[in-house]
């Protein structure tokens, strides 16, 4: 099976059932004899066609022609501000030399020509870069691409708003930092007092009961 977004000359044989296995194929039941056959993924390192089935992930037809809308249907007003790209954002673009603040063009041309690139050249050139991620760092920056360009609607002119980086005010930053910060937010400052009231009666009685011991 021809591979897009693997580079050119990679090869790797894995069997169908561990390709079935993950949430967005796990819908596509195979029989038991087809979970058994061998798949030999060939990579053909071509950034157009990887960026295209990439793209097939997405909904986009959910939307039809409407331009409020991102994929699977979701609103999406149009983008306006700055932007901070982190994490894998960041950690794949660094790689590649993109965090610079290059326009959409260099960008684009870039991750054509790194995707160009033979398997063994690849090796040769980062022999410290673990081969799992520098097979995949063609896909990883064409999904960054289609999610920013095709999903979110960055263009030739907002693509200056974003900035790749790795840390905020010399502070690292991630989704999971963030998210934490988020669920901060909703703890109230102080533990509410609790107090326990109890019927006039009740007081009364208890106030007679200890007099009445001490006397």
């Amino acid at each position: 099976v021809n591979h897009p977004c693997y580079p050119e000359g990679y090869q790797e044989t894995t069997k169908a059932a561990s390709i079935h296995s993950i949430p967005c194929t796990a819908s596509h039941l195979l029989t038991l004899s087809q979970a058994s056959w061998n798949a030999t993924l060939v990579g053909t390192g071509n950034a157009t066609e990887c960026r295209m089935a990439i793209k097939q992930i997405f909904n986009f037809t959910a939307c039809g022609q409407s331009q409020s809308c991102t994929f699977d249907g979701i609103y999406q007003p149009p983008v306006n501000g700055e932007f901070f790209a982190f994490s894998a954002f960041y950690y794949t673009f660094s790689f590649l030399n993109l965090t610079r603040g290059q326009p959409l063009a260099i960008v684009e041309d870039t991750v054509q020509k790194f995707c160009a690139r033979n398997w063994t050249d690849l090796k040769s050139s980062y022999p410290k870069e673990k081969e799992q991620r520098l097979r995949e760092y063609c896909a990883n920056a064409n999904y960054i691409l289609a999610l920013l360009l095709d999903a979110y609607k960055f263009n030739q002119t907002s693509w200056s708003s974003i900035r790749f980086q790795m840390k905020a005010a010399d502070t690292d930053i991630g989704w999971a930092l963030g998210y934490v910060l988020n669920l901060t937010n909703m703890i109230p400052a102080e533990a509410p007092e609790q107090a326990k009231g109890q019927e006039r009666g009740l007081w009364a009685a208890t106030i007679f009961f200890i007099v009445l011991t001490l006397a």
